[in-house]
């Protein structure tokens, strides 16, 4: 991603961590939408916490930091 980014731009990665999904005030259905979204997720095959591991992920593919700075 830094190959098409302008130099001096910014790369921007947003994550997701739906393991903290709630509302105010506090809605009975949300835990049933919860059971629902977080199962269909975990059936696909997907990683709930994503935006957690995220700094670890850049780390791994030798992109730094998600703060860091790349010239």
């Amino acid at each position: 991603m830094w190959e098409w980014t302008a130099p001096g731009g910014w790369l921007v990665v947003q994550g997701y961590d739906m393991r903290t999904v709630a509302v105010e005030p506090p809605l009975p259905v949300v835990g049933e939408w919860r059971r629902v979204f977080l199962g269909a997720f975990i059936v696909a095959g997907r990683d709930v916490r994503l935006g957690h591991r995220l700094p670890g992920l850049f780390a791994e593919a030798g992109i730094g930091s998600p703060l860091s700075q790349h010239n």
